[in-house]
């Protein structure tokens, strides 16, 4: 897969804000550097900017991608059916795992609900491993 990275966010403590950064160090097994959710399958969430910008336009409202509470934002390439592919991020290389649905935060509910319907913008990943991803 080939695009670009747009945006880099980091939770500082959880249900706390996306803080916007020019640049993040990903732990192995861990997640971003500073950020509040850490290890397991989640430790980024991706969202792909053009799904967001389709999902937006059907709610009729501008909304910020920092509002869908993911780690990274990317163009260019699109995340819906994805699962098991690796992503490359600079030097990084990420598994994408699984869908994943918007937390709370500052989009209502219903809001949060159309914005993923599929949940078809957005992906966790993690970075893969030779003994937890082989093959």
């Amino acid at each position: 897969m080939s695009g670009r990275l747009q945006a880099i966010y980091v939770k500082r403590f959880k249900r706390g804000p996306m803080d916007p950064r020019d640049a993040a160090i990903l732990i192995a097994g861990q997640g971003l550097l500073g950020n509040a959710n850490k290890g397991g399958r989640r430790q980024v969430i991706l969202l792909d900017e053009e799904a967001w910008a389709d999902a937006v336009a059907e709610l009729g409202v501008a909304l910020d991608p920092a509002t869908r509470r993911a780690n990274l934002l990317v163009s260019g390439v699109r995340l819906e059916g994805t699962r098991g592919r690796t992503l490359r991020i600079g030097p990084t290389l990420l598994r994408i795992w699984s869908p994943s649905w918007p937390q709370r935060g500052p989009a209502p509910p219903l809001a949060r609900r159309r914005l993923c319907p599929g949940r078809r913008s957005n992906r966790t990943g993690r970075e893969p491993s030779p003994d937890r991803d082989a093959g």
